[in-house]
């Protein structure tokens, strides 16, 4: 907390221009962080659902071979 009320305290010091130059950066900062933020989102959806459908594509094979092992039907699975 003490940090907190240094920055504050020295964020009131600053000047017109030095106040401009500060608010400027913190929103390039929060930009891009929301950017960041929302890509990594995108990513982790994206290869959660490229997961789920690996494994299920894997699961039908494995279920086509039990069953055509258990039923001797010659039956091919692809």
């Amino acid at each position: 907390m003490n940090k907190e009320l240094f920055e504050a305290a020295e964020i009131a010091k600053f000047n017109p221009k030095e106040l401009g130059e500060y608010w400027e950066s913190l929103k390039n900062f929060r930009d891009w962080y929301s950017v960041m933020s929302t890509q990594l989102k995108k990513g982790r959806e994206e290869g959660l659902k490229e997961g789920l459908e690996k494994g299920l594509e894997q699961g039908r094979k494995e279920e086509c071979f039990k069953n055509a092992k258990k039923n001797e039907t010659g039956r091919y699975c692809i």
